[in-house]
């Protein structure tokens, strides 16, 4: 019997930690995050697994969308994020991903700081 569930294996290379929201409204964190891929010839990466069930919607980004600033010099954050993915959770994951865009745009007037990499999956 299928049950809809996959397993995503990753690993975390210095990035932010990814957000799953599950679709009973739950929110995971896809931890550890380990150092950054380049410097360490040597480093040893944690592979984690995490299983993702029909329904669930997975957030991934850089710290250029986080760490975005307005003109008030306020931060979007991660907290301005998952309340746009708790808000939007029924959009399939283009149009979250294009609401996340246009509400990162709005709120930095379309001034970027950093480069700002979002990626929404839907399971």
């Amino acid at each position: 019997m299928d049950t809809g569930e996959k397993t995503l294996t990753y690993t975390n290379a210095g990035h932010n930690a990814g957000i799953l929201l599950r679709n009973d409204g739950s929110l995971e964190r896809l931890e550890p995050a380990d150092a950054v891929l380049g410097p360490f010839r040597s480093w040893n990466y944690t592979e984690a697994k995490i299983e993702l069930c029909s329904g669930d919607r997975l957030l991934l980004f850089t710290d250029g969308v986080t760490e975005l600033r307005n003109a008030a010099a306020d931060e979007f954050g991660e907290d301005r994020l998952i309340e746009l993915l708790i808000q939007n959770r029924e959009l399939e994951a283009e149009q979250l991903r294009d609401r996340i865009v246009q509400a990162v745009v709005d709120f930095s007037g379309g001034e970027f700081q950093d480069d700002a990499t979002l990626l929404v999956l839907r399971a």
